[in-house]
């Protein structure tokens, strides 16, 4: 997505006329996305660490001491900093299915801001 576009999209979405009335229990969905904030965090800090630990893994060049000894460090890595934890979720209501990426919105704000005409360059299509 375009920066300008996100911009506006951010504006919109923070806007005093624009009010979207949360069906899902605030609470439980504020920690779901404190909880993926943090793992997309722990993420970013740790891939390059563990890459840099997997390339020495799989170099077979290496004594065997050395890469045990990458693998002992690989297993201290939090599981929590895995790609496979992070997941994406509606930035609105914090739901974790039907996501559009490029909106990360998902499927059922999409449609209601769409219609309204809240989205900028989203039409509806004819034919």
């Amino acid at each position: 997505l375009q920066p300008t576009t996100m911009a506006t999209l951010r504006r919109v979405l923070s806007s005093r006329v624009f009010s979207i009335s949360n069906p899902r229990s605030p609470y439980s969905s504020q920690k779901m996305i404190r909880r993926d904030k943090k793992r997309r965090e722990m993420h970013f800090e740790k891939s390059c660490p563990k890459l840099n630990l997997k390339g020495l893994l799989v170099a077979k060049f290496l004594p065997i001491p050395v890469r045990d000894e990458a693998k002992e460090n690989i297993k201290q890595i939090p599981l929590n900093a895995h790609i496979s934890r992070i997941r994406n979720r509606c930035y609105l209501t914090g739901r974790p299915r039907a996501i559009i990426k490029r909106y990360r919105i998902c499927r059922h704000k999409f449609h209601q801001l769409a219609s309204s005409g809240r989205l900028p360059g989203v039409t509806r299509s004819t034919w």
